[in-house]
């Protein structure tokens, strides 16, 4: 073996860390766990992204990034309705599968989604 072996917890630590660096996140963190998927949260910055996105648009890239990630994982369509993505007025919390979360985060930072 080359190392000890991480827990998940440890792993969504890694992950949390990772994704705070390439979206530039502040304060984000694992606030709990809604039907076996983590929740984060972050706060959300002044004239946000997410302040333009509508109803319409989020539930599109969310739809997607199920899909894409059922799609990768091979579990096809079983992602459906699993992920979500609150706004609030000082944060923003999204839940889902790990892969799930990712291309949200990718989507709307990285991608012109306008």
């Amino acid at each position: 073996m080359d190392g000890p072996l991480l827990t998940k917890g440890e792993l969504m630590e890694e992950k949390l860390q990772t994704w705070a660096k390439k979206y530039k996140l502040d304060n984000l963190r694992l606030i709990g766990f809604q039907g076996g998927y983590p929740m984060i949260e972050f706060l959300k910055k002044e004239e946000s992204v997410w302040e333009h996105l509508k109803e319409s648009k989020l539930n599109k890239i969310i739809r997607q990034a199920e899909m894409s990630a059922g799609m990768e994982l091979g579990v096809g369509i079983n992602f459906r309705k699993t992920a979500f993505v609150l706004i609030n007025n000082e944060t923003i919390v999204i839940c889902g599968h790990e892969l799930i979360m990712e291309k949200i985060l990718n989507k709307v930072f990285l991608q012109n989604i306008r």
